[in-house]
């Protein structure tokens, strides 16, 4: 499975629990941050905590019309690596969009 970073910079290894690839590539969209939210019943708080942001950064990229480009890369990787260790993908492309990943 490969996630979307906006520059060529990884987060460091042990950071992650998914064994995941990175590469540079589109941008999340608000819509897909939310979306990816409500799949896991996660509350804002509960993002937060997990990707060791504060609630008011959440609402703000939630609160953002369409991509998040304007985010720092570091907040972004963050929050993917979040919904990665819990199962969240992001699809970009034609149609972007979240799922689950398959088990």
């Amino acid at each position: 499975m490969k996630l979307h970073f906006l520059d060529n910079k990884t987060p460091r290894e042990s950071q992650l629990k998914s064994g995941i690839n990175y590469t540079k590539s589109a941008n999340m969209t608000s819509a897909q941050l939310r979306a990816a939210r409500a799949m896991l019943n996660w509350s804002q708080s509960e993002l937060a905590l997990r990707a060791d942001l504060s609630v008011e950064t959440i609402k703000r990229l939630e609160s953002m019309p369409d991509t998040l480009a304007a985010t720092r890369v570091s907040t972004l990787n963050a929050i993917i690596i979040a919904f990665a260790d819990a199962g969240v993908e992001f699809t970009n492309g034609d149609a972007p969009g979240v799922r689950l990943r398959k088990k």
